[in-house]
């Protein structure tokens, strides 16, 4: 190869395509080392217990705030017991811990996991405690963490075309009392939701209270208020009476398709829990 001392090669020995990956790597090392030595770890080529003329070999790059084992050049600092316990007071809570604060709530275990899971406890433990808003009272537990963990949110940010997070967790609340003070159906809280964000945009001006008292008249504008109980009675009774001889041939197994009639009767009004066990316990007393 006619070597002199001033020359240098590169012996590789590897299947084609390997040798010409590698070698392209001592290339670019060498036009890299051509203008400066890049920042890396060397050792000292060592021979026979002494540096033989300075001759170093790459080793690895040097580390950068990523690494993952304490930085040797920096001073140690001692952690005093007294700053440690301060430091102790201000950590947050386990996930253990998250999980049992939620143990004197009237909520399922699984509910507890989903909410911890899905970063939810704190906005659970906020309703529950009244701390949400000024104006909103504290929430039913039970009601509060199915509303978060159902896609009542999602369906009503999908419906209006917004991100998810532009549905305020406090107007969520709002909804959920209005729900809860029979001002709207179970089934009609998201197109409820979909109208007063459309009609009023996603943040909620002025007091909360006067947000739940425009849904609570938006909610009986668009029909979606629930129907009085005397009046599903009413409809569901002359359903049946109407079509007994359907009712005798199926039995409960006509109770699917006479939800689909009394709820297309009632309209958005109807609460289809309720529709259910007035219908079940009808066709069982039939």
């Amino acid at each position: 190869m006619k070597v002199e001392e001033k020359d240098a090669f590169a012996l590789c020995c590897a299947p084609k395509w390997q040798a010409e990956l590698a070698l392209e790597s001592v290339i670019n090392r060498a036009r890299m080392a051509w203008h400066r030595i890049p920042q890396e770890v060397r050792n000292v080529v060592i021979s026979k217990g002494a540096p033989e003329d300075g001759t170093t070999s790459a080793m690895r790059p040097l580390p950068t705030g990523a690494r993952m084992y304490p930085e040797t050049d920096v001073p140690t600092f001692e952690l005093t017991e007294s700053y440690w316990k301060e430091i102790s007071k201000r950590l947050p809570l386990s996930q253990s811990e998250r999980i049992d604060r939620l143990n004197s709530f009237q909520i399922s275990s699984d509910q507890q996991k989903q909410l911890v899971s899905r970063q939810l406890d704190d906005e659970f433990f906020a309703g529950v405690s009244g701390n949400l808003d000024t104006d909103l009272k504290k929430l039913p537990a039970k009601a509060w963490a199915s509303m978060l963990l159902e896609t009542s949110r999602i369906q009503i940010a999908e419906g209006v075309g917004i991100d998810i997070n532009q549905v305020s967790i406090k107007m969520l609340a709002a909804l959920l009392l209005v729900r809860e003070s029979g001002g709207v159906t179970r089934d009609g809280l998201v197109d409820l939701g979909i109208n007063m964000i459309l009609e009023g945009g996603t943040n909620l001006d002025g007091e909360v209270t006067n947000f739940i008292e425009q849904s609570m008249k938006k909610a009986e504008i668009l029909g979606l208020k629930p129907s009085d109980l005397g009046s599903i009675e009413e409809v569901i009774d002359r359903i049946l009476e109407e079509r007994a001889d359907f009712v005798a041939e199926r039995g409960m197994g006509a109770m699917g398709p006479l939800m689909g009639v009394v709820i297309k009767e009632l309209g958005g009004g109807a609460d289809g829990k309720i529709i259910s066990k007035l219908l079940s316990e009808r066709l069982r007393g039939s």
